[in-house]
């Protein structure tokens, strides 16, 4: 996929890449429990839910509220403010108490879609509430905002008073530093996240308008659904210790904590390969399907949909960056070992996104050469082992440094290849990256760009006691456009003619 814009493209202020996030789930969730203060008969839930807050000594509002939401009662009280000619009820005699909450958020459900004609796809799903995925309780939030507006459009909403409205936070006319980089880490985080809710909105889309399937979406996507849960769910720790006072506050430690929820970027980010190839061959139908404006100019040009998926490893790169300018603005030495720890954490996990990159390489290079090999023989790709590494190496053959040559080397589990542009024989030759403790079995196969001295398919018979290498001095480079490979197979060399590529090496574990 092309990460880079063409050139004299300016990409306009309002492109959807560039538009800052909306609220968070931790600001919807503070703003809807402001908002549920006003429905007419929803004290005695908001009651409930602050005692409940205050036993359990919580003071997150998206635990707060989604707690109370899931008792189903609340949901039916938020309908029955609409004054239906129907009240919601629910017989308790003919319900088991254990199922009462969600026979209560059925019946809330079922009245939005028959009495207020909500459309399907716009309603959340019991499972949506009552599962743990904060996307699914996105929805849910969504939609008794929705209710919400209906009440206040009809007027039945209380009008909110001083006492309800909150604590005034106290303005101040010039940040500090640290509040200056603590400020930019939660609004880049909520930019961040609200990018991963649109590629999942463009995942959904395309789900559903058959443009992929199955198998292409996760291709693409993997695990964008745990990712985005995860960030989440940090954004709502962050916004939560954000709004603790400054003397309680421990960055390192909360990053610590979550630790292994970042291991998630891992997949995702090792899965770009395979996501740029997937996109290419199917953007055609990804660039036809989408119906909103917004999803439309995610799948403008193929450049505009890199940018997305490469949000979350730039995302990571950024914490390090971020948390390094906080430690210097802290002068508690416990604080400051907790941030120098959790750098090194998300430098581990850039590490480890790295190193999966470095394997899908290696992978793709396996799959490459598998294609350009025309003829296999009796050998069995499969059973060579894991691919260490590939790429074109010079070897110095003297101690002047003069008399170099190019090498591609192929190490398998179960024997090694060696390619020289010289009759050298493999044990003697010094290499770069790989020395020759990495080789055992015999020599096995010849592949760079040499050729015989007389072009066309030819047959060598080594000698009785000569190895590979010594019969490679019958080989010199030469002009052919054809690579040879050369294998041993019942005492006798073979011609296999690969695709000419650029020069590569190739190294399987040992």
């Amino acid at each position: 996929m092309d990460s880079a814009i063409s050139p004299g493209h300016v990409m306009a202020e309002d492109n959807i890449i560039n538009r800052r996030g909306g609220e968070s789930l931790y600001q919807s969730c503070a703003n809807l429990k402001k908002r549920l203060a006003e429905v007419p008969g929803f004290e005695p839930h908001l009651a409930e839910m602050e005692a409940l807050d205050k036993a359990q000594e919580v003071s997150d509002p998206v635990a707060s509220v989604w707690g109370c939401l899931q008792n189903g009662y609340p949901l039916m009280s938020i309908f029955n403010a609409t004054q239906p000619a129907e009240p919601l009820t629910l017989d308790e005699s003919k319900v088991q108490e254990h199922r009462r909450p969600k026979a209560a958020a059925f019946k809330f459900l079922q009245a939005c879609l028959q009495d207020l004609e909500f459309p399907q796809q716009e309603c959340f799903l019991i499972t949506d509430l009552y599962g743990e995925s904060t996307t699914g309780f996105v929805k849910v939030i969504k939609m008794v905002n929705r209710v919400l507006d209906i009440l206040e459009m009809q007027g039945q909403l209380y009008k909110p008073s001083n006492t309800n409205s909150g604590p005034v936070e106290r303005e101040r006319t010039k940040l500090t530093h640290r509040e200056h980089i603590l400020k930019e880490m939660l609004e880049t985080e909520r930019d961040y996240v609200h990018h991963l809710q649109n590629l999942q909105a463009l995942k959904k889309e395309l789900e559903e308008t058959g443009a992929l399937n199955g198998d292409s979406s996760h291709q693409i996507f993997l695990n964008l659904n745990n990712l985005l849960d995860f960030a989440q769910r940090f954004l709502i720790r962050m916004e939560q210790h954000n709004a603790l006072p400054e003397e309680s506050q421990n960055w390192g430690e909360l990053f610590i904590n979550y630790q292994e929820g970042f291991r998630q970027y891992e997949p995702f980010i090792a899965n770009q390969l395979r996501c740029d190839a997937v996109c290419l061959r199917e953007w055609d139908k990804i660039h036809a399907a989408p119906r909103s404006p917004d999803l439309q100019q995610m799948v403008g040009q193929l450049s505009t949909l890199n940018g997305f998926f490469v949000k979350p490893f730039q995302r990571l790169t950024k914490y390090p960056l971020m948390l390094q300018e906080l430690k210097k603005q802290t002068d508690q030495p416990e604080l400051s070992a907790n941030i120098a720890t959790a750098i090194d954490i998300i430098q581990l996990v850039l590490d480890r996104a790295n190193s999966a990159i470095g394997k899908e390489h290696l992978v793709a290079a396996v799959l490459d050469l598998t294609t350009r090999v025309d003829d296999w023989k009796s050998l069995r790709v499969e059973a060579f082992g894991e691919l260490l590494r590939f790429g074109t190496f010079t070897v110095l053959k003297g101690d002047t440094g003069k008399d170099t040559e190019r090498e591609v080397r192929i190490v398998f589990n179960t024997f090694a290849s060696k390619v020289s542009g010289h009759g050298e024989s493999a044990a003697n030759c010094p290499t770069t990256g790989v020395t020759t403790k990495d080789l055992f079995g015999p020599i096995f196969a010849i592949s760079d760009n040499c050729a015989c001295k007389k072009p066309g398919a030819q047959v060598i018979y080594p000698r009785s006691g000569d190895s590979l290498g010594s019969c490679l001095r019958d080989y010199i480079p030469g002009e052919n456009q054809d690579r040879k490979a050369l294998y041993p197979k019942k005492g006798q060399i073979s011609r296999i003619t690969v695709r000419s590529t650029a020069p590569t090496k190739v190294c399987w574990r040992t």
